[in-house]
């Protein structure tokens, strides 16, 4: 072994001694004469790894032994091992603000340690520990637009911040600004209780176009259920609105006048001038005839016109200027007037002071007339139209049973089917000098009346002219309507038709009950004109 020389402890401060020793022995004594050091690159003494741990000051790295963590940089030993912190070490190291949470690790439970809401599963640190969130715990958090409010919670203050109207006790998120704002009735938006921007509710009425929820809220005193906007008024409109007593009529002059039932004001709201408790009765007026229910339909009494309409009162109804609910069958229709060009009818056949019977109107002009009378073109007695198929059985028929007096006669104006070629005004007349095919005023041929009562007090129900009826070929029979192409029936015959039905004789050419000419909707002729029926 080799030898060295070394300074001999003994010599220090005095002597030096010199001495053979081997390396071995050196190291030994120099230890021992040194005491334990944290730098000199060694383990020694209490270290528990290379000039760290145990009572040096320096703490251990990662990997490097340990008695226990405070042994460590990291204060983890694991194992007898120095070990990173980690979220799951169960130390509250690095960013953690408890055990293990918090921080960069994991959320925190309620009760935990928190820094700030971040740390905390509710996103709630109240008193620096993490609690359930609520809507009195001074913080911002869950849903909530503002402190407290907001989201989830109640509406928040003007200013506050929102992101819908629901976040705001004013019910306005402001669109610019996301914040919380009281509505005016002149900020250019729609906010409050208003109905469209600026207008409504509280705010002034809303013009017409404008959204509505009531009525009330429009300056035309109509908010249109289907479109919810405001809208003038109509008497075609299918709702009670205006100084209507009823839906579409009664009222203003300008709407029809109400049928029986409906509600009125008045009697000048009624179709018979007889308004009882608010409600039109069904009294026949003087001008209708009171017709018992026949005997398969109890109860279904009815009136009817004693006159054929005039063309003075037509020329009234024009002047009017009525508009009612248009027939989905009329659509077509866009005008009453007798006069309109193309229906070849002039001054000699149509006259606004004329007393003769209405002539040239088409199957439409004669059911709005009706209409807006509160009355009905003359259909079936049930309710309706007539069927086509059915104009044979006169029971059904308003027109035909009143014609034959019950089921009487054939002929309005004589029991027993007896034909008399004077009374009524058809082919074979030859009255007071004049020639034949010449219109009469209604009720002009006194005799020309039903014999038994109620039916002696209605007129020209044979001759003069034909009289359009509610009974028709169309969608209730064959399930399309046409409109202007559907065939309806005329009744009565007219003027230019001979009387008596003989044998192989057509009947639609006579002046009797049994007549009656299919024509087109659309049609108009200077023979044919109408009555009206009610109930």
């Amino acid at each position: 072994m080799r030898r060295v020389a070394i300074i001999s402890a003994a010599m220090i401060g005095s002597t030096l001694v010199s001495g053979c020793f081997d390396f071995v022995h050196r190291t030994t004594a120099t230890v021992a004469l040194s005491g334990v050091g944290c730098d000199d690159r060694l383990k020694t003494g209490d270290e528990t790894d290379v000039d760290c741990g145990g009572s040096c000051p320096a703490k251990c790295g990662f990997h490097a032994g340990c008695g226990d963590g405070d042994d460590c940089a990291s204060g983890i030993c694991l194992d007898g091992t120095c070990d990173v912190p980690g979220c799951g070490d169960g130390i509250k190291n690095n960013d953690e603000s408890d055990v293990d949470c918090g921080g960069s690790c994991g959320a925190c439970a309620n009760g935990k340690i928190c820094g700030d809401a971040s740390d905390c599963a509710t996103q709630t640190c109240i008193s620096a520990r993490c609690a359930d969130a609520n809507c009195a715990d001074g913080v911002m958090n869950t849903n909530e637009t503002d402190v407290d409010c907001g989201g989830g919670c109640p509406g928040c203050g003007v200013n506050k911040a929102c992101a819908v109207a629901t976040d705001c006790a004013s019910t306005f998120c402001h669109p610019t600004n996301h914040a919380c704002a009281a509505p005016t009735c002149s900020d250019g938006f729609k906010n409050g209780n208003e109905s469209d921007v600026d207008c409504g509710g509280s705010c002034s009425v809303c013009i017409n176009g404008k959204t509505c929820g009531t009525s009330a809220d429009c300056a035309s005193t109509f908010c249109h259920p289907p479109s919810g906007t405001c809208t003038v008024p109509s008497c075609s409109d299918g709702f009670k609105n205006g100084t209507e007593t009823d839906v579409d009529c009664g009222g203003s002059a300008t709407c029809s006048k109400c049928a029986r039932a409906k509600a009125c004001a008045g009697p000048t709201d009624c179709w018979n001038n007889q308004c009882l408790v608010n409600t039109c009765t069904g009294v026949c007026p003087s001008t209708m005839a009171a017709v018992a229910a026949p005997p398969p339909f109890p109860g279904k009494n009815y009136c009817i016109d004693k006159l054929e309409v005039s063309q003075v009162q037509y020329a009234s109804f024009l002047s009017a200027g009525i508009v009612f609910s248009q027939l989905p069958q009329c659509a077509w229709d866009t005008s009453r007037d007798p006069r309109t060009l193309g229906r070849g009818c002039s001054g000699s056949t149509y006259s606004s002071g004329s007393t003769n019977p209405i002539r040239c109107v088409d199957w439409c002009d004669a059911v709005a007339y009706c209409m807006t009378k509160g009355k009905r073109l003359c259909g079936s007695v049930p309710s309706g139209a007539t069927l086509f198929t059915t104009l044979g059985n006169g029971q059904d028929s308003q027109w035909y049973y009143a014609c034959t007096n019950a089921m009487n006669s054939a002929y309005f104006y004589n029991s027993g089917d007896l034909y008399s070629a004077s009374k009524c005004n058809g082919a074979e007349r030859v009255p007071m000098g004049l020639g034949p095919d010449t219109i009469l005023d209604p009720g002009a041929l006194v005799n020309c009346k039903g014999f038994i009562a109620p039916y002696d007090t209605i007129f020209d129900m044979n001759g003069n002219v034909h009289e359009w009826t509610d009974e028709c070929m169309d969608v209730a029979m064959t399930g399309v309507n046409t409109g202007g192409t559907d065939r309806c029936a005329t009744r009565g015959g007219s003027f230019g038709n001979p009387a008596e039905i003989t044998n192989g004789q057509n009947p639609s050419n006579t002046a009797s009950c049994e007549t009656f000419v299919d024509r087109l909707r659309n049609d108009y002729a200077h023979d044919v004109g109408f009555r009206c029926c009610a109930l």
